[in-house]
């Protein structure tokens, strides 16, 4: 694939990542997937400036904050790790301290603009669902272009909201933390600007009215709620398999940000508290295989405590022999109260 460096879409900040880099002997960097293909123009600006650094580029998948390339920079003795894609974790609950080793992360900020009529359209939506105010978040890369939509909105005698939360930029929300839409009462709908279904689906789980996905590529606008009742529909069932368990494999995350003591606590405890029977189970990366070849008649379901998506992107699709259920499926199941969903804590 050829790639013109000079046409990436996405600010690398280079020139600061450059800068905190002098002096590193060996530097792991980290790209989802979607920005892998990046990796050559990175390598040679990075090594223009620092001619006598290593840098190696991660294989692996690097799907959020939470997994961060601790042990492999611990092996090779890196000084530094850059994490392209996000930002800081906003749920870490516990911190591995490396000497020396510094984490510098990039956003990736969209550089492009929304094409033309796309708020117009997003409008004509918000019309049509009779709402007047709002809420305006975003995946990390669409954040900039947040502020735009909103004095547009505003323009058309809308009054957006941005979402806020204590440990995350101003309108940002990540696949596992949809605080942005606990912490207002006022919005009577959701806008996401995102590139793809991922975010959208995860806040039209946590929010129950209206939510828009505005596509900052196409400036097409999805009405989420159809999808959001085919996934409530296939979730519920898949708590309705667990209704009669008595025994629990609790999922441990081994990942530094997938490690989630607070949360394993608190589903021991209910799990006890119901009379029933639980194993715990660590793992770094899950799949179907791993919990296969644990998997016997002493567990009837499985909760995953490192990831809330696990369950539904990776497990969602086909039928498993046993459920699997986040961690608020779990805990509503356990308790006897199914009548809200909960997502996704």
């Amino acid at each position: 694939m050829n790639i013109n460096c000079k046409e990436i879409p996405y600010d690398f900040e280079l020139e600061r990542v450059s800068n905190e880099l002098k002096g590193a002997k060996r530097v792991i960097v980290q790209l989802p997937d979607g920005l892998k293909k990046y990796t050559e123009c990175i390598q040679k600006s990075l090594s223009e400036v620092l001619a006598d650094t290593e840098i190696y580029f991660s294989m692996e998948g690097s799907f959020g904050a939470c997994d961060l390339r601790i042990f492999e920079a611990k092996l090779l003795g890196a000084q530094a790790i850059v994490h392209f894609g996000h930002t800081e974790y906003s749920l870490q609950e516990t911190v591995t301290e490396i000497e020396d080793l510094k984490v510098i992360f990039v956003p990736a900020y969209y550089k492009g603009h929304l094409p033309p009529g796309s708020v117009l359209n997003l409008g004509s939506n918000l019309k049509e669902i009779a709402s007047e105010k709002p809420l305006l978040v975003a995946s990390v890369q669409y954040l900039k272009l947040v502020p735009t939509v909103k004095e547009e909105l505003e323009k058309m005698g809308f009054k957006p909201i941005l979402g806020k939360s204590k440990k995350m930029l101003p309108g940002q929300i990540i696949g596992c933390d949809y605080s942005p839409l606990l912490s207002t009462k006022e919005a009577d709908s959701v806008i996401v600007i995102s590139g793809g279904i991922f975010h959208a689906l995860g806040a039209a789980l946590t929010f129950s009215g209206p939510v828009l996905r505005l596509d900052p590529y196409t400036g097409y606008v999805e009405d989420l709620r159809k999808e959001r009742d085919y996934w409530l529909k296939r979730r519920y069932a898949e708590m309705m398999r667990a209704k009669n368990a008595t025994s629990w494999g609790i999922i441990v995350g081994s990942l530094l940000g997938q490690y989630r003591p607070s949360i394993v606590e608190i589903i021991r405890k209910e799990i006890s508290k119901a009379g029933m029977r639980y194993y715990l189970l660590l793992v770094s990366t899950l799949n179907k295989e791993r919990i296969l070849n644990f998997d016997s008649d002493a567990i009837d379901a499985y909760v995953v405590t490192s990831c809330p998506r696990i369950p539904i992107d990776d497990f969602g699709i086909d039928t498993f022999p046993k459920p699997i259920l986040t961690p608020g499926e779990a805990l509503s199941v356990i308790k006897g109260k199914t009548e809200v969903y909960r997502f996704p804590w």
